[in-house]
């Protein structure tokens, strides 16, 4: 399964500070809110670079948070957003996922933006639920981005698998980055 995310795994790998802490942003995980939103209120633009570590600077940070949402709601979100996106129907969107015509950041296993993360980080990673964002903006409560409405499927056992595994192994826990690379990378499934 690695193989067909070496396009994905060789873009560049983006780390944001928000008051006063790292987070890696993981698509479908409050990543667009992060990058418009700085300490509670709208900035104008995404973000300014002081703010965004890129690649080799992200070796600087030693420790840094990352939010983990649940594998099929993301998967299942995920997908709805390529469809729309993509101008396309759930059902092709998954025809494509199932013959490996189709990769997108959206639904990817989060372990794969870990291991994205683990070419340029040896620190360690704070794994922490969806609902540490509302720590995070001082909006608590608030719900900024309305709810699409998501065409249900059900999500591919081979994209959530491992994705389960990890949060049951790391959920609010402080852990050294590769650790959970080494512990999980054999469990990664073929496609």
């Amino acid at each position: 399964m690695l193989t067909q995310w070496n396009k994905i795994l060789n873009t560049d790998c983006t780390v944001i500070k928000l008051q006063e802490q790292y987070i890696y942003p993981i698509f479908k995980n409050g990543s667009t809110k992060m990058f418009l939103r700085k300490r509670g209120k709208y900035i104008g633009k995404i973000y300014d670079n002081t703010d965004v570590l890129l690649n080799d600077e992200i070796g600087q940070v030693k420790e840094l948070m990352v939010i983990l949402r649940d594998p099929e709601e993301r998967f299942i979100t995920g997908v709805n957003k390529v469809a729309e996106l993509e101008n396309i129907t759930i059902e092709e969107v998954m025809h494509r996922i199932k013959h490996c015509e189709l990769i997108d950041r959206h639904f990817m296993p989060q372990f794969i933006w870990l291991l994205h993360l683990s070419k340029y980080f040896k620190g360690t990673v704070r794994i922490r639920p969806m609902s540490e964002l509302d720590n995070i903006f001082d909006d608590k409560g608030v719900d900024e981005w309305p709810q699409q409405d998501k065409k249900q499927l059900t999500p591919l056992e081979n994209y959530t698998h491992i994705d389960k595994l990890m949060i049951e192994k790391y959920m609010d826990k402080d852990v050294e980055l590769k650790t959970i690379i080494e512990d999980l990378i054999d469990v990664l499934p073929k496609a």
